[in-house]
C-alpha cells in the first residue's frame, strides 16, 4: 500500500478499536468498580486499610 492510504487505514482501526473500548467500558458501574480496585492497590501498596468503597459508588452515580 502507498503511504497516505497506509496512514488513513490506521486511523479507521484507531477508531474502530477506540470505540469499541467505549461501549464495552461506558458503564458507571464498570468505571466505579475499576475506580475501587485501583483504590484497594494503592492502599495495599501503601500498607493502609483500604477506603471505603461507598464514596466512589456515590461520586460515579
Amino acid at each position: 500500500m502507498n503511504g497516505p492510504q497506509t496512514i488513513v487505514t490506521i486511523l479507521i482501526c484507531i477508531l474502530v478499536v477506540s470505540v469499541i473500548f467505549y461501549k464495552l467500558f461506558n458503564s458507571t458501574l464498570t468505571w466505579s468498580a475499576l475506580r475501587i480496585n485501583a483504590q484497594k492497590r494503592d492502599a495495599e501498596a501503601a500498607n493502609a486499610p483500604a477506603p471505603d468503597p461507598a464514596p466512589a459508588a456515590a461520586a460515579a452515580a
